[in-house]
């Protein structure tokens, strides 16, 4: 499996955001982008940094309304969200299913 670059993943996450939800989207994972950058500048600590960089993570996954599990190495950063609902789907839509 081929391993793209920070800033290769950074684009396609950028492009997957605006895709989704337009402008707002696209300033939402900037904003994030931003948030996390400025903590890691002056962050010297290599286990502080990989604990910052796993907050992110963690922070765009709810950004992109993520509801499975998310894996980061091995290690489990989110668990699965069991009562998640999609933004476009009422429960009301869900239950008559």
């Amino acid at each position: 499996m081929k391993v793209e670059s920070e800033q290769v993943t950074r684009e396609k996450l950028l492009n997957r955001a605006f895709a989704m939800a337009g402008i707002v989207g696209y300033n939402e994972v900037k904003r994030i982008y931003a948030k996390y950058d400025a903590i890691l500048k002056n962050c010297t600590n290599p286990q502080e940094r990989t604990s910052i960089g796993e907050m992110a993570v963690c922070e765009l996954h709810r950004a992109f309304n993520c509801a499975g599990e998310l894996v980061v190495n091995g290690k489990e950063l989110l668990p699965a969200d069991k009562d998640f609902v999609p933004d476009n789907v009422t429960p009301s839509k869900i239950n008559k299913v």
